[in-house]
């Protein structure tokens, strides 16, 4: 099941899911222009039914989405470990371009 979320921000962490150095702020005039993107957040169709996302928590530099089951997942700066994973870990993939942490039960 596919679920669309729009964000805007620097995304220099990978924070809105567009892994890509162009989807990033820029400065226009001084100032930071920011557009708003479309996300694609793929879930697993086998538990979707059951396990739909709830709520979607975002920070600076990274965010979180809990789902219905409690499962959190995790993306973006993981500088200082505040994903809950070593600095040095691959991030999991939950789908193609999507780098996250393992959920969190």
């Amino acid at each position: 099941q596919l679920h669309f979320l729009f964000g805007c921000g620097s995304n220099q962490h990978n924070q809105l899911l567009l892994d890509s150095p162009e989807n990033s702020a820029c400065l226009v005039g001084g100032e930071d222009a920011r557009e708003l993107k479309e996300m694609v957040l793929c879930t697993d169709a086998r538990s979707s039914a059951t396990n739909r996302p709830k709520k979607l928590l975002a920070g600076g530099g990274h965010s979180g989405l809990l789902t219905d089951s409690g499962e959190l997942l995790l993306w973006g700066w993981n500088g200082t470990s505040q994903l809950g994973r070593s600095q040095s870990d691959r991030p999991d993939e939950l789908c193609a371009g999507l780098p996250v942490t393992k959920p969190v039960k």
